[in-house]
């Protein structure tokens, strides 16, 4: 995880921090903020990626789920709680598989239809510079849209669109794809908002 595209321990460190409340409130967001369930995989790429590409050689990641109120964002928590007790406890498990969709089932058209994401990324330089990344899936992010993506990371393979030189091993991809990725999935399907400003 720590090394670069050479196997050498690599000068490019990431510290990824977790929101330890449950809710509080963001002024840079001017909205509630949670626990993301998937921030410490994320944040596992992200320092993959900074050991490759060399973002920063002190980079602070933090990643946190936005709520319209502190009870949103408790519910969450206590859903996420609920799920991982199941996993690890088969009675609880048992119960809570009678009101989930069977293997294979997966969510309808229409629910997909109706799903969205919408990612606001903060970024500060050492010498206070500050970026603000928006981006923006208009269906479903969980099923339909990681299909779209593992097909333009195909395609992208497919179609040379890869940096290859020094990569291999456990890459992400960022680093093999670079904004051509980015590129692909604005241009097709149902596309992708992007934006970026200083602040």
């Amino acid at each position: 995880m720590m090394r670069d595209e050479k196997g050498n321990k690599s000068n490019n460190k990431t510290k990824a921090t977790f929101l330890k409340l449950c809710c509080k409130f963001d002024s840079s967001v001017k909205e509630f903020i949670g626990p993301f369930v998937m921030a410490p995989v994320n944040s596992n790429a992200v320092r993959r990626s900074n050991s490759l590409l060399g973002y920063s050689s002190s980079l602070r990641y933090e990643e946190v789920e936005t709520h319209a109120n502190c009870m949103s964002a408790w519910l969450s928590v206590l859903q996420t709680l609920w799920f991982a007790t199941a996993i690890a406890f088969p009675p609880w498990k048992a119960v809570m598989m009678q009101f989930l969709p069977s293997p294979g089932q997966g969510a309808s058209k229409e629910e997909m239809s109706e799903g969205y994401l919408k990612v606001t990324a903060f970024a500060r330089s050492s010498q206070g510079t500050k970026i603000i990344v928006r981006m923006g899936f208009s269906t479903d992010p969980g099923y339909e849209d990681t299909a779209r993506m593992l097909v333009e990371c195909g395609m992208c393979t497919l179609q040379e669109d890869v940096q290859k030189e020094g990569k291999s091993g456990c890459v992400t991809p960022a680093c093999v794809f670079g904004y051509k990725l980015v590129e692909r999935l604005q241009q097709n399907g149902r596309g992708i908002f992007l934006s970026v400003s200083s602040d």
